[in-house]
């Protein structure tokens, strides 16, 4: 996706009817669910798990069926809002859950992944309060990133970085964007 449109479509998500998670006290520690994106956005059996709960596709023709609840572990429970569908066009889904929670010192304020009717291919972003640069620099210098392999429009294979573009607030917040890793 271009840079801006990740804004775009969690910006029309959240018009959408986001619920808000029920808070603890402090927002989860979710450097554990989110380990291994710095490793060619690989990801980790329990974020994969999330991902792949928030919606299948499914029927004939084929349609996008958004999950009642999103799959966590039990401690992320009160952290995780109601999962949401977007529709971008007729081919193409946003899916997604308000987050509230913590990742290397960020705050975490969703998590969401593309879903298309025609392509298993897709993209997840782990939204974060701060400007594109600062998250970019703060992320780098805590982690190292590597690159993904992934398929690109005309087949060939490319590595490919997670990406920071500009989040549902614009400048304010940042979308970390990478391959779904699955």
């Amino acid at each position: 996706m271009q840079r801006g449109l990740w804004g775009m479509l969690l910006a029309a998500w959240l018009g959408c009817g986001l619920v808000a998670p029920s808070m603890a006290a402090e927002p989860a520690n979710l450097d554990g669910l989110l380990a291994g994106i710095e490793q060619g956005c690989a990801g980790n059996p329990t974020l994969t798990t999330l991902l792949q709960s928030l919606g299948t596709v499914s029927g004939q023709p084929p349609t996008v069926v958004p999950a009642t609840q999103a799959t966590l572990p039990p401690h992320l429970a009160e952290s995780v809002g109601v999962p949401l569908r977007v529709a971008v066009n007729e081919d193409m889904f946003l899916l997604g859950v308000p987050v509230e929670g913590r990742w290397q010192g960020l705050n975490v304020t969703a998590i969401t992944r593309t879903v298309s009717l025609s392509s298993p291919a897709g993209e997840f972003a782990i939204e974060v309060d701060g400007k594109p640069a600062e998250v970019e620099k703060i992320l780098t210098h805590r982690l190292l990133f590597t690159a993904a392999r992934v398929a690109s429009a005309d087949g060939q294979w490319e590595k490919r970085l997670a990406s920071f573009v500009d989040g549902i607030n614009g400048e304010s917040t940042t979308a970390v964007v990478c391959p779904v890793p699955f």
